[in-house]
This record gives structure tokens, C-alpha cells and sequence, in this order.
């Protein structure tokens, strides 16, 4: 008989399924790690959360995050978003010696400038092995905010305690970002090697006629063929050379059409059908704001 996912969408409920203290707060919650293990004891399930997880664990289990080995060792800290999908509750994921969790409800930041911002922080859709690695320095920075979320969330509940675990929360994240821009950079030679790997994917792609076929590769296609999540792949291209994964494909498939407009004379709308454009004004348009010109003056200059 196929078991069913558990669901959670409060806090009691994730306390409850793993058989944690009563939670001190409705809508976030810290988690000490071994109190979490305790929880799972060999358990196995799949999990359905509408909560945002953010979790630290010590360096030990670092192998099972992908860690370079140019990475930082000290911890590991890894972003789940609110989903409907399942994900899986097993051994592997408390494997490590000491860390914690804490846990928020989307209720918990509406009203706030951060439910406006918590879009921008795309690490909360990377996969756990995209996770984020940090120094000993980084890895106090983080800890001294969470003591001041865990001080409100153990004190009792007043008027301020919200504005300040907000606020407290707001900085933990930016923080994030800043250290995930700093993996990023040490991170250079992988990233230069994805972007061959990525590189080759198109150049198969368009050498086998499937933009003609399949049309213009979807982001998530491209991420999943270099083993990247969607949100990650697109970040890594920001930083390395300042493009979002869809430009990067267009200024590829522009390279494509000023090689077909020189040594052929088929037409536009030809061109742009084997390039998997749907529309030969959408390619005339992107043709155009790529290069300054459209495609039939570019053909021109070399008649």
C-alpha cells in the first residue's frame, strides 16, 4: 500500500510529527539538531511543508552537500521554500553532529518588508546540493542573529518581539546572499566549467535540430542537463558575466542566426523556425536589440 505524505502547514504540527517540545512561538520555531534526531529515530517518510526552513549543520556532513573542496569546512547551512511538493525525511538528513533549525510560516513575515523581499533570496529554491558553505567568521556572524531570534522567540511574546525577530531575520538572510556571492567567486573554476558543460548542451541541441523541433530549451531543461537547480544555474551566470540564463541562450542563438544570415540566403522566417523561435517578429525584435541592427541589414553588409 503506498504511503501517503505527511502534511504541514503550522508549527504545531511539525512538533508534533516529530515529537518535539511544545513549539514557544505559534509561527516560527528554533530546533536544536539533536532534539531533531530524536524525532526521526530511523523514521522514513515524505514530506508535504508549507513552511520555510533554514537550517545550519557543523562541517562533518559537508561530503553529503557537494563541498568542493575549495570550499570553507566550518558548516553547511541549506533554504527550503513552502511546497507541495514531497521531499524525503530520512537518516541522511540529520547526519551531522551538532546544528539546528528554524522554522517560520509565510503568515509570520506578511506585513513586513521582508514577505516583499523574500523572492529575492532565490537560495530557498536551490537544491540541498547547492548548499552554502561557510567560513568560521561567517559562521559566528550567523549565529550571533539566530541568538537574538531564539532570545525573542524564549522571551515572552510583547509588541516589539515581532519588529525585532523580522528585522534579526531580514539581516541573517542578507547575510546569506552576501556569503552565497562569496562562494560564488571561489567558486570561479567550477563555474567555468558548467558554463562549457552549458555551452556544449546548446551546441548539441541546436547541431541535433531540436530548436527546430523541440523550439527555444526551457531554463529548467538547460539546469537539470548540468545538474544545477533552475534558481541556481541563473545566479551563478549573473555573477560570472552578468546574464540571466535567458539572455544567455538568446546572445547564443543570435551567434547562431549571424552565421546562418552569412552562408545561406534562406529567409528570415526560415532562420528564425530552425533557431525555435515561434515568431519571426520575436526574432527580428531580439535580432535587433542584440545586435543594433535586423537581421536583413546584417546580411546586407556582407553581400
Amino acid at each position: 500500500m503506498r504511503k501517503h505524505p505527511s502534511k504541514i502547514g503550522t508549527i504545531s504540527e511539525f512538533h508534533e510529527l516529530f515529537r518535539l517540545s511544545k513549539p514557544k512561538h505559534p509561527s516560527i520555531s528554533f530546533v536544536d539538531l539533536l532534539e531533531f534526531k530524536n524525532g526521526v529515530d530511523g523514521r522514513n517518510m515524505n514530506l508535504e511543508m508549507d513552511l520555510f526552513v533554514i537550517s545550519m549543520r557543523d562541517g562533518s556532513c559537508g561530503h553529503l552537500f557537494d563541498r568542493k573542496d575549495y570550499d570553507f569546512t566550518e558548516s553547511v547551512m541549506t533554504f527550503r521554500q513552502p511546497s507541495k511538493n514531497t521531499s524525503k525525511v530520512d537518516g541522511n538528513c540529520v547526519d551531522a553532529n551538532s546544528g539546528w533549525f528554524l522554522i517560520f510560516s509565510l503568515d509570520f513575515i506578511k506585513n513586513t518588508n521582508l514577505y516583499d523581499k523574500i523572492d529575492d533570496f532565490n537560495f530557498f529554491f536551490y537544491k540541498y546540493s547547492e548548499a552554502l558553505h561557510l567560513s568560521a567568521a561567517e559562521q559566528r556572524l550567523i549565529q550571533n542573529c539566530l541568538g537574538l531570534i531564539v532570545n525573542e522567540i524564549d522571551q515572552r511574546i510583547d509588541i516589539h518581539s515581532h519588529g525585532v525577530i523580522i528585522s534579526t531575520l531580514g539581516l541573517l538572510l542578507n547575510l546569506c546572499s552576501r556569503f552565497y556571492d562569496r562562494q560564488f567567486t571561489t567558486r570561479s573554476v567550477l563555474n567555468i566549467e558548467i558554463m562549457n558543460n552549458l555551452n556544449f548542451v546548446l551546441e548539441e541541441y541546436y547541431k541535433n535540430d531540436h530548436l527546430k523541433e523541440c523550439g527555444i530549451p526551457k531554463n529548467s531543461y538547460l539546469a537539470e542537463s548540468v545538474n544545477l537547480s533552475t534558481n541556481y544555474l541563473n545566479d551563478l551566470l549573473q555573477k560570472e558575466i552578468r546574464k540571466d540564463t535567458k539572455n544567455y541562450v538568446l546572445d547564443f542563438l543570435v551567434d547562431k542566426a549571424k552565421i546562418e544570415l552569412i552562408k545561406n540566403q534562406d529567409s528570415i522566417e526560415l532562420i528564425s523556425q530552425n533557431l525555435g523561435f515561434k515568431f519571426k517578429n520575436y526574432f527580428e525584435r531580439t535580432f535587433k536589440l542584440k545586435t543594433g541592427m535586423t537581421p536583413i541589414e546584417f546580411r546586407q553588409l556582407f553581400k
